[in-house]
């Protein structure tokens, strides 16, 4: 999810999720770590917001993480 979504089954948690927490959450790990090794699970190009783009969104958003790896799913060849 790019952006964050109500957690209404966690009590006291009012969203969840989202890109901007996921880039947090990588900065602040990979300042902690001594030798950082980030991978993806891959289907990034899947979504309402990565068809309305043509795959242009997610594309941008995972270039600058800088993954070491990524897995490759079906959804990355849909857009060429």
């Amino acid at each position: 999810m790019y952006d964050p979504i109500e957690a209404y089954w966690i009590d006291g948690v009012k969203h969840i999720g989202g890109i901007h927490y996921l880039a947090s959450l990588m900065i602040e790990l990979v300042q902690k770590a001594t030798n950082p090794f980030k991978i993806d699970t891959g289907e990034i190009f899947t979504g309402a917001l990565s068809k309305l783009t043509l795959g242009l969104l997610p594309y941008e958003v995972y270039s600058d993480i800088v993954y070491d790896a990524t897995a490759i799913g079906n959804h990355e060849f849909e857009y060429g």
